[in-house]
């Protein structure tokens, strides 16, 4: 299966997403583990407060999260909020 990358420099292994392409939409842990052996680093962008209205986008963030950590990946975050105040 292949993921939309729209913004992406080759060259420098970096990719740049909203919150809602990788958590907003069907996509899953497997394609959160082909960004990460592609790019070095993840910039993403619009991430918002959550609650448990929210709950599957805020698993797949957690997923995304896990999987960039664990393929050592730098993700530079831009979120409504401080990490600890994302969900309410």
């Amino acid at each position: 299966r292949e993921v939309a990358i729209a913004r992406a420099d080759l060259a420098a292994r970096a990719a740049s997403f909203t919150f809602d392409e990788l958590c907003g939409a069907a996509v899953g842990a497997a394609d959160y583990l082909s960004i990460a052996d592609a790019f070095h680093t993840v910039f993403l962008d619009a991430i918002p407060v959550m609650d448990l209205g929210d709950l599957n986008r805020a698993r797949r963030f957690i997923t995304l999260v896990d999987a960039l950590y664990d393929a050592s990946c730098v993700l530079v975050c831009r979120a409504e909020a401080k990490p600890h105040d994302l969900f309410v």
